[in-house]
């Protein structure tokens, strides 16, 4: 894990990274990805439900798949495909990452709800 989200800084923002090789991060990246996919034998990292780890986790993995959404989606990780998704559509996702409208200019002030 002391690597992925490095390789997730040199892939997703390469062009702040000029001395770094974009390939080598990606292919480390993918070493992770391509191991959690084969973890998840169960619906989540070690049960049936989400636990700790698959909450840290999940953030980098979401990051990492939108760098380039339809690249991810042809690989070959068909049990981290369902885990992200699964996330991507639970209630907590949900209600932690509304989506709001893009701002434009013109538009009035954006006041996010204070619902903690």
């Amino acid at each position: 894990m002391q690597h992925c989200p490095l390789a997730l800084d040199r892939t997703k923002y390469a062009s702040r990274y000029p001395d770094a090789n974009k390939d080598d991060h990606l292919r480390t990246a993918q070493e992770f990805l391509k191991k959690l996919d084969s973890m998840l034998d169960k619906q989540h990292l070690f049960a049936d439900t989400p636990r700790l780890a698959d909450v840290a986790i999940f953030p980098f993995v979401r990051q990492f798949a939108f760098i380039d959404k339809t690249w991810f989606d042809a690989q070959d990780w068909p049990r981290l495909h369902r885990w992200l998704e699964s996330h991507l559509a639970s209630e907590l996702f949900l209600n932690v990452m509304p989506k709001y409208p893009k701002w434009q200019s013109g538009d009035g002030k954006t006041l996010f709800p204070q619902t903690i």
